[in-house]
């Protein structure tokens, strides 16, 4: 049984639900994702972080990152940053994105011990995070937090490679536009 939403009137009740019942249906769906031994659906993941900005609900990437914090694991990283990576789209925000929020994420990122894939999904939300955002504060965290990426961690001398070309590339990015 998926523990996403269907119909666009499941989405409705969803959103009609008070502030803590709904925080629970996202944990919910977030702890369904995380005991189902198949890959991660970023893109489903995404959709519902999408879902909850445009139904302005993104102040829920507080649970997500709650979520985390009360149990890191690599699988959860990556299922936090696959929600926000559509929770944070600002074409989808009816709010700004507060740098706390995101000050919070790399805190929690950097005291977690993950594998190479949660450290470059996180490191690929973080990337985009940065270079679309127009908040200058967001920018220059997500600037600090790419200066100290170590690719050096990897295990995979692929995703080093990856995570080099993304910080790279996102650096980059945000001096253009700084």
């Amino acid at each position: 049984m998926t523990p996403f939403p269907r119909l666009s009137s499941d989405w409705e009740k969803l959103f009609a639900l008070d502030g803590p019942t709904l925080d629970r249906r996202l944990v919910g769906i977030f702890e369904s994702c995380e005991a189902d031994p198949r890959p991660i659906e970023f893109d489903r993941l995404m959709g519902v972080g999408i879902k909850f900005a445009r139904a302005g609900q993104e102040d829920k990437d507080k649970v997500a990152l709650e979520w985390l914090a009360n149990a890191q694991s690599p699988k959860r990283i990556d299922i936090v940053s696959a929600f926000l990576g559509g929770d944070w789209q600002p074409s989808v925000r009816l709010r700004p994105l507060r740098p706390e929020t995101v000050e919070r994420f790399i805190s929690l990122r950097r005291g977690i011990e993950i594998d190479d894939e949660a450290a470059y999904s996180s490191l690929a939300l973080l990337a985009e995070t940065g270079v679309s955002t127009a908040s200058p504060e967001i920018r220059r965290l997500v600037e600090l937090a790419m200066k100290s990426e170590d690719p050096g961690t990897y295990r995979s001398p692929e995703m080093a490679e990856q995570a080099r070309k993304l910080v790279s590339t996102a650096l980059g990015r945000l001096g253009e536009s700084g």
